[in-house]
């Protein structure tokens, strides 16, 4: 984003450029709309129609006006630029420019993109809460990548973010799955035992004990 800004105002200089030297029509010119990454790379890096933009400006053709924009641009950012088709400008990077954000890249590493932190805002999100007295399901795997992701990409967007994911593997809840378990363990023993009201009675309790 920053290269594509950066050449924008590049375009945009060069433009004023022309129309100080009387290349261009003095006039209301609208900032460059579009700046694209071309998808055959033979044409690029980068391309604009911003030529065909400002035609209705400066009463000229396109390609002229691509011509004029071409000769005021000088800038280390750019290694070569080409003009295609009825006016659109293509720029090829420096080779610098590249290595210059691969360097970037490997010095950030794992925080490379983040956005700054912010102070103000703190978010808390609680996800999966996987619960070990009933059985997991799909649901269960796919709240926990989406939870996790969630928190990833706040967390990049410069959030302060805590999150919980509760395993409930203690407390009551353990206590009356453990009295579940034990009394369909003694069911399966032959006596007579009675489920507490308060317990499971899933299916997934039966195979526990019977495994046991």
């Amino acid at each position: 984003m920053e290269v594509r800004e950066e050449l924008k105002e590049i375009i945009e200089r060069a433009r004023a450029a022309a129309e100080a030297a009387g290349e261009l029509p003095h006039g209301e010119y609208a900032p460059v709309q579009r700046l694209e990454i071309p998808k055959a790379k033979e044409f690029g890096d980068y391309s604009t129609n911003a030529a065909m933009q400002w035609a209705r400006t400066a009463h000229k053709a396109p390609r002229a006006i691509a011509e004029s924009i071409v000769k005021y641009i000088d800038a280390p950012l750019v290694s070569k630029m080409e003009i295609a088709g009825a006016g659109f400008i293509n720029f090829f990077l420096a080779a610098d420019t590249v290595y210059a954000e691969l360097r970037n890249i490997l010095s950030a590493g794992a925080s490379y993109g983040d956005l700054p932190k912010d102070k103000k805002d703190k978010i808390l999100v609680e996800y999966v809460s996987a619960n070990p007295t009933g059985p997991l399901h799909i649901g269960h795997a796919r709240g926990a990548a989406y939870g996790s992701a969630l928190v990833n990409l706040l967390r990049a967007a410069g959030y302060d973010v805590y999150a919980e994911y509760y395993v409930n593997d203690a407390g009551s809840q353990i206590a009356h799955l453990a009295e579940s378990v034990n009394a369909r363990y003694l069911q399966l023993l032959g006596k007579d035992v009675d489920v507490p009201e308060d317990g499971y009675h899933g299916y997934d309790i039966v195979e526990t004990a019977k495994s046991l």
